[in-house]
């Protein structure tokens, strides 16, 4: 029985990568009873928890703990959706894995293979994927308006949260009605580019109405894909160029400092031990030879 935890290796290098659609667990009721802990993607709503942090603060997130097996009657679409949503449970988060495109509702078309979600006003939709590694990955995805002539479009965001807690927007993007857009092409979008995580990092998909005002339910479709990359060149010429690094402890430690780049300045430094890249957080490091500089700290 899969749970939709483990990931998936690639063969052909040894790299690791991870699907939304291909991670979804065949066994909803069983995702919900485990650990969630345990598991890799997470899929959740936010309310306000958290006095004066915005909704979309990761420290709002919570768990769509209940899981569905048809959630619009003879469809099979099944999924998780807010146990204290409104209208159709929403939000919701479910997978087509009927082999034929669904029509569940007027003016929804649902392909198969395909998560689809629904949010409302203060109803949002987070899908987290949470790093069971420390390395280098790079982030795709897209996002399908599924329900043509209903809402007025959603606004989506990628928020990273390192395993410390917190969290910064990385990329966002907007769809109208009946449009679509892959997240190569929003605003912010080379930060997903590469993104060295460690484990317990999170990288958040954060979905909500374009118009608070905007009381139809949003049904979308959301592809979300990681996969992990090779250190990056551009790092480990500075690694190489400084190894072994200079004493400045016992440990003997330096340091790569950002130079202007917001996305890295938040998220930290790059600790090199005299054998080991240790990672002090979760940072975005795109054309790193060009946005970095060597330092040893004081």
């Amino acid at each position: 029985m899969s749970l939709g935890v483990a990931p998936k290796l690639r063969a052909d290098d040894g790299l690791q990568s991870w699907s939304l659609t291909g991670d979804f667990p065949t066994d909803v009721f069983a995702y919900t009873a485990a650990d969630i802990s345990t598991h890799t993607w997470l899929y959740q709503t936010s309310r306000e928890l958290q006095p004066g942090l915005p909704l979309d603060a990761p420290a709002n997130y919570f768990p769509l703990a209940t899981g569905e097996n048809d959630t619009f009657g003879g469809h099979d679409l099944r999924g998780f959706h807010d146990p204290f949503g409104f209208y159709m449970d929403t939000p919701f988060c479910l997978i087509n894995r009927t082999g034929q495109e669904q029509d569940p509702t007027p003016n929804i078309v649902w392909p198969d293979g395909w998560v689809g979600g629904s949010v409302l006003p203060t109803h949002p939709l987070v899908v987290s994927w949470k790093s069971p590694i420390t390395g280098f990955v790079t982030v795709e995805g897209e996002l399908r308006d599924f329900q043509t002539g209903h809402g007025r479009g959603i606004n989506w965001r990628i928020i990273a949260e390192p395993a410390g807690g917190g969290g910064i927007q990385l990329a966002s993007g907007q769809i109208g009605d009946g449009g679509e857009q892959a997240w190569s092409t929003g605003q912010g979008a080379q930060f997903l580019e590469t993104i060295n995580v460690v484990e317990d990092a999170k990288i958040h998909l954060y979905v909500e109405n374009s118009d608070p005002a905007d009381n139809d339910d949003n049904i979308f479709g959301i592809r979300f894909n990681v996969r992990q990359i090779p250190v990056p060149a551009e790092i480990q010429k500075l690694l190489d160029a400084n190894s072994p690094p200079r004493p400045v402890s016992q440990r003997g430690a330096f340091r790569l400092q950002s130079v202007g780049d917001p996305v890295n300045a938040v998220f930290g430094t790059v600790n090199l031990q005299v054998a080991d890249l240790e990672v002090g957080g979760l940072l975005s490091v795109r054309r790193l030879a060009r946005t970095y500089k060597s330092s040893y700290p004081e």
